[in-house]
């Protein structure tokens, strides 16, 4: 290639990245080296991973950052309060934030601290705030050096601050999806409960009357319900028949011994009187212990213990 034609190159490379600046704000972010240039200050960030997971006292921070190179970059050093300040009304652009709780960004501006103790300012990323905090507590470094960014001709700029904001519009427009599609199915749960429950005290109200026209009833209003098939067993001959047997009969399914058991009471038969339609037993409510002599019809007790029957 010849020269002329790699100066042509050079010079529009740069007119692009220049009206980039211009047009679309101050902070361009060099997606190739994991930086961010700040043609405001003559900045640049680090943005790599680091700059999310090292976490130094204010001597190793400084350390870290004196040792540091991205590319052929070298010279970084840890920012002053007042550049992290700067940064964070422009951290739009950045990609690497440290996600932790009290992730305030270590700077190099010392305070005068407590009793002797030696100081150092840090920056909140979350609201921007300067706090002071002794200078051996760990807190998260970000780096920076001076530099024009053209000092290494031919980046390729692949992201200006337009392009962030985009970025950030449609994750919130996918934010903004997910929250509705959450806020659907809840209200589908919802629904289906309330369905079940309507479901469940339909079903209940007609296995309490016990009579073919209750389940019938049912049916009608619930042909699909969870209860469905066991009213249709309900209103086949068989069932009816055994139903009109018991009506005559009541007693007959009674004997001593026989335990009655639901979410609410516990009955004991102790005796079963059929020429007179009669049953004696002993009952409890579940969380007591004492038991009471109790005597009832045949039919009473039955309509109580369908009533108060466990329906899964």
């Amino acid at each position: 290639m010849g020269s002329n034609v790699k100066t042509k190159i050079i010079t529009a490379l740069m007119a692009t990245m220049v009206m980039s600046t211009i047009a679309m704000g101050t902070v361009i972010r060099v997606t190739n080296l994991e930086v961010v240039y700040d043609s405001d200050t003559k900045l640049l960030w680090q943005d790599n991973s680091d700059a999310k997971t090292i976490w130094e006292g204010w001597e190793k921070g400084t350390k870290y950052c004196k040792n540091l190179s991205i590319d052929k970059y070298n010279g970084w050093r840890l920012p002053s309060k007042e550049e992290l300040i700067d940064l964070y009304r422009k951290k739009r652009i950045l990609k690497n934030i440290s996600s932790q709780s009290m992730s305030n960004y270590l700077s190099s501006t010392s305070s005068e601290g407590v009793k002797g103790i030696s100081f150092a300012w840090d920056v909140s990323f979350s609201d921007g705030s300067a706090n002071e905090g002794n200078k051996v507590f760990a807190r998260p470094v970000r780096c920076v050096r001076a530099g024009e960014l053209f000092d290494s001709l031919g980046i390729k700029i692949k992201e200006t601050i337009a392009e962030s904001e985009l970025r950030e519009e449609e994750e919130a427009k996918q934010e903004a999806l997910k929250k509705q599609e959450q806020a659907k199915q809840e209200a589908l749960k919802k629904q289906k409960g309330e369905l079940e429950k309507q479901d469940k005290e339909l079903y209940s109200k007609a296995y309490e009357m016990d009579t073919t026209e209750a389940y019938k009833e049912y049916l009608q209003k619930s042909p699909n319900g969870k209860y469905a098939s066991a009213a249709r067993d309900n209103i086949s001959p068989e069932s009816i028949a055994k139903r009109e047997q018991e009506r005559k009969h009541p007693c007959e399914k009674f004997y001593i011994g026989k335990n009655i058991i639901n979410s609410i009471v516990k009955i004991k038969v102790d005796g079963v009187d059929k020429e007179n339609g009669l049953v004696s037993f002993q009952s409890k409510f579940i969380y007591e212990d004492s038991w009471n002599l109790q005597e009832a019809t045949c039919s009473a007790l039955t309509t109580f213990a369908r009533k108060y029957s466990d329906l899964q």
